[in-house]
């Protein structure tokens, strides 16, 4: 996870310095994980869980200094458990730090690891998912590393769900740089020209258009038919940071999905 701030944690192994949003984030998708595995454990056996950008499993609050777990280890803590977890992370450190962790906590879970570009990741793990398994892939970057030829190779079976962290802001402060770049994670530049005349568009802002984009490309490219609500994750002061997007091939997941998104990290309820 290059980019990322990382300090020592109580167990003397690495962790990641987090925004209290981050929290947040993982709250909504470790509840989703637990309607997905608990509603689909009689009817698939068989259940993988993909993690692109694992991380070492343990964050840390950098405000209050907190630690908690990362989206890997909430996996592995599933109620219901996945049977199969395949994890990867560019940085040799932090995997084998995740690796030291699982070992610990959930020797028994069936875990592969990769130490990748999640390009390349992708490309691998799909060609080691049980076959006719129903698979969760959280994919889960830093800002658009992952490109949507590499996000295809992983996600062309027809009974893999995908979440994907959407960074509509880091497009916006980036897009005239990295151009090439949105290219490659939109699939193309069919997003260009409605983006730029959506500027100051307050009917279809250009993170709507940005956000059509992806759930377009999903859907054309691989037949996704079933899209949640995007999940907004924002920071302390409310602004929002990014969107959780998700895609499924069957009305069930998206179910599953709305069912998330009344519940925040307190357990209050909220307007849908």
């Amino acid at each position: 996870m290059p980019g990322q701030q990382t300090k020592k944690g109580r167990d003397g192994l690495p962790v990641l310095v987090q925004g209290a949003w981050s929290r947040d984030k993982l709250y909504f998708v470790e509840y989703f994980e637990a309607l997905f595995n608990g509603g689909m454990k009689n009817l698939w056996p068989t259940r993988a869980y993909v993690d692109l950008f694992s991380g070492p499993g343990m964050c840390i609050d950098r405000d209050t200094g907190e630690e908690f777990e990362g989206s890997p280890l909430l996996a592995l803590g599933c109620s219901t458990p996945f049977t199969h977890h395949y994890f990867n992370d560019i940085d040799t450190e932090l995997i084998g730090a995740l690796e030291q962790r699982q070992q610990r906590l959930f020797p028994q879970a069936k875990v592969t690891y990769s130490n990748l570009d999640c390009n390349l990741a992708a490309t691998s793990i799909a060609a080691q998912l049980p076959k006719g398994a129903l698979t969760l892939a959280f994919i889960d970057p830093w800002a658009y590393e992952v490109t949507f030829d590499a996000l295809a190779s992983l996600l062309q079976g027809p009974h893999i769900d995908v979440i994907v962290t959407f960074h509509s802001t880091a497009i916006k402060r980036n897009v005239h740089q990295e151009v090439a770049a949105v290219d490659k994670f939109l699939d193309g530049t069919a997003w260009r020209e409605r983006y730029w005349a959506a500027q100051g568009d307050l009917s279809t802002p250009p993170r709507v258009v940005l956000i059509d984009t992806l759930r377009a490309r999903l859907r054309e490219r691989l037949d996704y038919k079933f899209f949640g609500d995007p999940e907004v994750i924002r920071s302390t002061n409310g602004a929002p940071m990014y969107y959780m997007i998700f895609a499924s091939h069957h009305p069930r997941g998206r179910d599953f999905w709305r069912k998330s998104s009344t519940r925040t990290r307190s357990g209050q309820r909220t307007m849908f």
